[in-house]
């Protein structure tokens, strides 16, 4: 973080109004960065509203919740998220979302909240357990494969969609993951200069599953005349 710049106004009565901004530029973390983060608070604990507002070379995103605290928990709506990247464009919240944080069992609850794009879909939902133990499912439908530019080298890119299910459970110190992922008639493509032909992958299918002591893959490619891979390991 290059800057961070706050201002907060509280009134130390019972209702505690307040408003509160905090501005942070050049922001990086794990090679993805945020040119500006901008977080605006304000009203009484008992109804409150948060807007953000970020802004980087390959996303920008504007969101709005609004929020509750009482007796311990605090809930909240989540009422606006647009969220702008290179490739495709524009994703916006399909619906309002429902969150909930119990200060006592220290459990967070996040009702399906999906972002859309004309066909394209990703849904992250939280759901609790017993103290401490949470349960988190990502669903993705038809998402672009152009989102994975950023992440690949050199003239390396991806066309096609990717369809499937990450679930992942934690509980206090113990963790677990499972996913299955796949693609259809997906395209590998080269920069024009390089004189490489497009490879079509017919199909591709990815199934992990993982815990801190183990490790379980099986993969499943078909390119026809290029390769051909069914591979499983752990």
């Amino acid at each position: 973080i290059k800057t961070v710049t706050a201002e907060a106004v509280v009134d130390p009565g019972d209702n505690f109004n307040s408003h509160i901004t905090v501005h942070a530029t050049n922001i990086s973390y794990a090679d993805q960065s945020l040119e500006k983060l901008l977080i605006k608070g304000k009203g009484q604990l008992q109804k409150h509203a948060i807007e953000v507002a970020a802004t980087g070379k390959e996303l920008d995103i504007q969101a709005v919740l609004t929020g509750a605290w009482s007796q311990g928990v605090w809930q909240g709506e989540l009422n606006r998220v647009d969220v702008k990247t290179r490739v495709p464009g524009l994703w916006n919240l399909e619906k309002t979302a429902n969150l909930a944080w119990n200060n006592q069992s220290a459990s967070f609850n996040l009702s399906a909240t999906c972002l859309i794009h004309a066909q394209s879909k990703i849904c992250l939902q939280i759901i609790p357990g017993d103290t401490g133990k949470h349960r988190g499912e990502i669903q993705l439908s038809k998402l672009p494969l152009a989102l994975s530019r950023p992440w690949l080298p050199g003239t390396v890119s991806l066309d096609g969609t990717m369809s499937g299910e990450i679930i992942m459970t934690l509980d206090k110190d113990h963790w677990a993951m499972q996913a299955g992922l796949e693609t259809v008639n997906a395209k590998i493509l080269s920069g024009p200069d390089t004189g490489v032909n497009a490879i079509e992958v017919r199909a591709a299918n990815l199934q992990v599953s993982a815990t801190p002591t183990s490790t379980n893959v099986n993969l499943l490619v078909h390119a026809p005349g290029v390769i051909d891979i069914s591979l499983t390991g752990s």
